[in-house]
């Protein structure tokens, strides 16, 4: 007896996912975050010693920018300048 959790890498599998590595098959590309925030796609499979193995897609996910209008995106005019304390080299 083996256990399969859900959770992969902070994404939940579906039924149809959990079945085809259940089955010894590869699933479609899927849509995963990294840690640091970066989307990449990757393809589950299971090996003979029952770990979840990723595959990689040989280009990377084009991340969307994000529009200049949205709130959330902070301006290079909008950072604000720290002077250095005394003492400190600039």
């Amino acid at each position: 007896a083996f256990l399969l959790f859900r959770t992969f890498n902070a994404r939940e599998l579906t039924d149809e996912e959990m079945l085809c590595l259940l089955e010894g098959k590869k699933t479609d590309f899927l849509p995963f975050v990294s840690r640091k925030g970066r989307p990449y796609e990757a393809s589950l499979k299971m090996d003979e010693n029952y770990r979840i193995e990723m595959t990689f897609r040989d280009t990377p996910v084009e991340r969307q920018p994000l529009p200049a209008s949205d709130p959330s995106v902070m301006q290079a005019a909008d950072i604000p300048v720290e002077t250095p304390c005394p003492g400190q080299l600039p």
